[in-house]
């Protein structure tokens, strides 16, 4: 029960990993955000950002994707990527 509601709660959260400071392509200080919708990430953007910021570059589609092992059978989705710089 425990395993299931702490999967339960993963699930619920918008992005997968914590906001990573990176050096941005013109050399300052950028944010890039991984979610598993586009709209959690511009979300947490606002977030970090405290409002205004300016999306640098953004990829990832969101698909889901069905996979046999001939065992098992899961789903994963494809995370999306945002990199940010605030202003």
């Amino acid at each position: 029960m425990k395993i299931a509601t702490i999967v339960f709660i993963i699930a619920l959260s918008g992005c997968a990993t914590p906001p990573e400071t990176i050096q941005g392509p013109n050399g300052n200080q950028a944010t890039l955000l991984t979610c598993q919708k586009i709209q959690d990430c511009y979300i947490e953007a606002r977030k970090e950002c405290k409002g205004n910021y300016v999306i640098l570059n953004q990829s990832g589609s969101g698909a889901v994707n069905h996979i046999n092992t001939g065992y098992v059978q899961y789903y994963t989705v494809d995370e999306h990527k945002l990199l940010i710089e605030c202003k």
